[in-house]
């Protein structure tokens, strides 16, 4: 759980680092900040949980593009060995694909990452935003009365400052050139096509396939079960 700021418009580094430290809990290991030449502002809030030591965000991708991200890429090492192959990487973090992604693809990547995300790309006076399929990880956008454009994990650091604020769609991403685009229309969505036959072995196998890649991680993690099968005796 990290905390992302976004800001399309001229607004001072000072009035972003204090909407930042409202969602400072959601990531308390440390802060960073990066304004383009473009005046778009990405704050993030960071929880390290993948590389420690080098995964500092915004992160800059091989030229003029700058990440932040918040979730988790499941794939990332698979992206790096393939897609991306022969690139040059800053750092060891499951989040700096993202922008490599972008400078390869443009707007065309998002399904292309397997995991829980919500991001935004600054390159110079054009901004990205994106969320995962399903809308895991949290993401809002508002508008200010100067027009502005504000994106967060939380209402809370742009509620007294936007005049229209709303949670940014799952699935879609947002460019300042093509608005919001829906990236996500998997084949099953029409209910017509989902006639595949039901086999417990294949939901136990997805099952297993599931818990393990969310085990990635740097720093040690725990596991809370509740299987709801108490029996109360007498």
């Amino acid at each position: 759980m990290c905390g992302i700021l976004a800001i399309i418009g001229k607004v001072n580094k000072e009035t972003v680092q204090q909407l930042s430290k409202r969602q400072s809990h959601r990531g308390p290991d440390e802060w960073g900040i990066y304004e383009s030449p473009g005046n778009i502002i990405l704050s993030h809030e960071r929880l390290s949980i993948i590389d420690l030591n080098t995964g500092t965000q915004p992160i800059q991708g091989t030229d003029a593009a700058w990440v932040m991200h918040n979730g988790e890429i499941y794939n990332h090492e698979q992206l790096r060995h393939s897609e991306l192959k022969g690139r040059q990487f800053r750092t060891t973090c499951d989040s700096e694909v993202i922008v490599h992604l972008y400078e390869k693809y443009g707007y065309d990547f998002c399904n292309m990452l397997d995991g829980v995300f919500s991001f935004v790309i600054a390159d110079g006076d054009k901004c990205m935003a994106g969320r995962d399929p399903i809308g895991v990880k949290p993401l809002y956008y508002g508008k200010d009365k100067l027009g502005n454009m504000y994106f967060s994990s939380e209402l809370k650091a742009i509620s007294d400052q936007c005049i229209f604020m709303e949670a940014f769609p799952p699935g879609h991403y947002y460019s300042t050139e093509t608005g919001f685009v829906k990236y996500f229309n998997p084949s099953w969505a029409d209910y017509k096509v989902c006639n595949v036959d039901f086999k417990p072995e294949d939901l136990r196998n997805a099952l297993t396939r599931a818990t393990e890649k969310r085990l990635m991680s740097d720093v040690p993690l725990g596991v809370l079960l509740s299987g709801g099968l108490d029996r109360i005796g007498h």
